[in-house]
């Protein structure tokens, strides 16, 4: 077997270091033997390269050579040759990754045309998803929904849809995925379940669908449900991928945590925080929220100086990996600032550490005002936590605005009995005693 028919098959079955080797080698042996390097065969190696590298998340390499590949197949095949569009769906699946979000829609449109003009059946539904989670990480869930659909209408509409059963699983997941990312909790779950009907012959992605029901119902507050769902994926006779265990237990750390359980929601951060070191790289995304959770609860329980040190470990890996308007960072910003406006009050009411909170939690806000929805509920957190920062500065005209706005988000999506909503009506009752406390005060002076 040739060295590339090696190199592919490697990269196949994961083990993209070995196939690079024999991709490289082969790649040489080209370089030598072929009467130009604008050849076929060269393209198919570069391509095979430029995979292995996206694989390995090492994208600067990947888009390398993949460019080299379409180069290639663009000086040799006609502009609307089905090569030239594989080309091109794999350098906008790495501009992607890089947050190059313009280029990756202009690859993904151009080879869609291509696809459909050749009647590429099964390539067109594939280049529908792709576009879809573009507009997903884009925040565009209305967007992406309508790929996604497009996409399940592709596979639904063939005769032989049975063949696709998998391929309508991920569809019906990415749609589960949109609706949860819009909070509409409802169809999630709906889309999630259906999808686990399509997937029972791929135990990986089965026992993920069942992770993400879990995470649904303990973002709807029923937390016995989202664990029976957690230990309902830990428990499966299967293999589970280790990352997966490690975001099992954090998800129920983050339940314990909720139920002020904080020994068992250690315990089980610091098992994840283990798996973590020996998977992932220090930039990884997961191991920063392993890091956010573990400061959110040193947070709570008053262990400041290791709260700071985790949850800035947290942002600093969010700042290096993520693009600016990211979700996650706003996260990290807006834990910061609880932390400084609890050392404020540590402090006697410290301005400095109120001024450092404040900035935070601006800063977070304006993050979540560009990339949410203007009903999510990390919204609703942001007006809380200023809400709560003007109330200890005695501020309650301004505190009374923000919880105003951080209930007319919760009033829509969440149950009445959610304990996110309690703790926020809570908080009105508070200022509301205050401000009514202070009118009559200057009323009387």
């Amino acid at each position: 077997m040739s060295s590339i028919g090696i190199g592919v098959i490697n990269t196949h079955k994961h083990e993209y270091n070995r196939a690079l080797k024999y991709l490289f080698r082969a790649m040489k042996l080209y370089e030598i033997h072929l009467p130009t390097i604008d050849h076929p065969i060269m393209a198919t190696n570069y391509n095979s390269i430029g995979l292995a590298f996206y694989y390995m998340k090492q994208y600067d390499q990947a888009l390398d050579y993949c460019l080299k590949a379409l180069n290639i197949r663009e000086k040799l095949l006609p502009v609307s040759h089905p090569h030239i569009a594989d080309s091109c769906n794999n350098v906008a699946l790495i501009y992607h990754h890089l947050n190059e979000y313009e280029k990756a829609l202009n690859l993904f449109e151009r080879s869609l045309q291509i696809y459909e003009n050749h009647e590429q059946k099964l390539r067109i539904p594939i280049c529908f998803n792709n576009m879809g989670l573009l507009y997903l990480d884009q925040h565009n869930y209305d967007k992406a929904i309508e790929y996604y659909m497009k996409a399940l209408d592709l596979y639904n509409n063939e005769n032989n849809k049975n063949i696709y059963q998998e391929e309508i699983g991920f569809t019906l997941d990415n749609i589960g995925v949109a609706y949860e990312m819009k909070c509409d909790f409802t169809k999630a779950l709906k889309y999630y379940k259906q999808s686990l009907e399509c997937l029972s012959e791929n135990p990986e992605k089965f026992v993920r669908i069942i992770f993400k029901i879990g995470n649904i119902y303990q973002k709807k507050g029923d937390y016995n449900l989202a664990l029976d769902y957690y230990l309902q994926a830990l428990n499966r006779t299967e293999p589970i991928p280790i990352e997966l265990i490690s975001s099992v237990l954090i998800s129920m750390g983050t339940i314990y945590h909720r139920q002020r359980q904080h020994d068992l929601a250690l315990h089980l951060y610091k098992r994840a925080l283990s798996i973590h070191k020996h998977l992932s790289s220090n930039q990884d995304i997961d191991l920063a929220w392993t890091y956010n959770n573990m400061g959110c609860l040193y947070d709570d329980i008053g262990d400041m100086k290791r709260a700071l040190k985790y949850q800035h470990k947290a942002y600093d890996i969010r700042q290096k990996s993520l693009p600016s308007t990211h979700p996650d960072l706003a996260t990290s910003l807006n834990n910061l600032g609880r932390l400084h406006q609890t050392l404020a009050h540590l402090s006697g009411g410290n301005s400095s550490e109120y001024e450092q909170a404040l900035q935070n939690y601006e800063s977070a806000l304006h993050i979540r005002l560009q990339s949410l929805p203007k009903d999510h509920p990390d919204l609703a957190a942001s007006y809380y936590n200023l809400a709560s920062m003007h109330l200890d500065r005695q501020e309650y005209e301004q505190a009374n605005n923000e919880i105003q706005k951080a209930l007319n988000i919760q009033r829509q999506i969440l149950p009445m009995h959610h304990p996110d909503l309690e703790q926020t009506l809570n908080l009105e009752k508070q200022i509301r005693i205050m401000l009514d406390y202070h009118v009559n005060q200057s009323k009387h002076t």
